[in-house]
């Protein structure tokens, strides 16, 4: 995915809470274009029943009055401010698409505003890019050097919140194995493709998985009654089984399966609690695969 050049935004509000050492920035951003290659698969009413015919090229979105709203949890790194991660909310009001085609000109026509993984993706990449514009200028910046009491706060604190996510993930661990093969379940579907053949994919379960575990500092932010904390997490060498059948044009069925591995995952992990009611809720977003 790709921005182009005639994208441009304005920064609405930008706010430093060193309290809650957390940086708040909205921007708006009009008529953003993306432009990547696709490859088509046709649904109808039914998104189980998918028909694919083979056909790749470029394609172009334009996002319009896009509003992104992010928090930045700030930790200190050798007496600097350092952006940890990046909690962000995306809103696009419409989308265009367009496929590129240099013999003939292809007018542009409505897209979903409810495409998960385009959302999805282009927030990862609005995160990443906030994140290192940043740090990239607090780099350079030096301030005021922290107090000796605030450094140890700063420490203790960071301590305590990255015990209780390992705490919470360690629960999680324990869910996953304790419940075993039940906690994969994917939707029944069919792909059909030009030349006939028929595939029927029936279930989904895991081979091996090893562990979810914290892969950065956890971050806090105090908000009224809730206390959230956030972590990025990660899950390696997982393997994962997909029951099929294929049925030709002349009815011939072949039952088989396929073994789908990922070498690491990694995921946005949100932890928010209640002390009165005694409650939490725990959030797993922004995945993305990194090998």
């Amino acid at each position: 995915m790709k921005l182009r050049n005639n994208t441009h935004f304005r920064v609405n509000f930008l706010h430093n809470d060193l309290a809650n050492m957390v940086l708040t920035v909205n921007l708006s951003l009009n008529d953003l274009h993306i432009v990547g290659a696709y490859e088509r698969m046709i649904y109808y009413k039914d998104w189980t029943k998918l028909f694919y015919a083979p056909t790749f090229g470029e394609v172009e979105f334009l996002l319009r009055n896009v509003q992104y709203t992010a928090e930045g949890r700030y930790r200190l790194l050798r007496d600097k401010l350092w952006i940890e991660l990046i909690v962000s909310d995306l809103d696009v009001s419409d989308i265009v698409i367009m496929f590129i085609n240099k013999q003939k000109e292809n007018k542009p026509f409505p897209f979903e505003t409810n495409v998960v993984g385009l959302l999805n993706l282009l927030k990862i990449n609005l995160d990443k890019w906030l994140k290192d514009y940043i740090n990239d200028n607090l780099m350079y910046y030096a301030g005021n050097k922290a107090s000796a009491n605030f450094l140890k706060y700063n420490q203790e604190k960071t301590i305590a919140l990255n015990e209780y996510a390992d705490y919470v993930l360690e629960k999680i661990n324990k869910r996953v194995h304790l419940k075993g093969q039940t906690v994969w379940s994917a939707p029944k579907f069919n792909i059909k493709a030009i030349n006939g053949v028929k595939i029927i994919f029936h279930w989904t379960k895991y081979k091996n998985y090893h562990r979810i575990y914290r892969r950065s500092f956890a971050t806090c932010k105090k908000d009224g009654k809730l206390r959230k904390i956030d972590t990025i997490v990660g899950l390696s060498n997982l393997e994962v089984y997909i029951e099929y059948e294929a049925v030709t044009h002349t009815g011939k069925v072949l039952k088989e399966y396929i073994v789908v591995s990922v070498d690491e995952i990694i995921a946005h992990m949100g932890v928010t609690l209640t002390k009165d009611p005694e409650t939490f809720e725990i959030r797993l977003d922004s995945i993305q695969h990194i090998k």
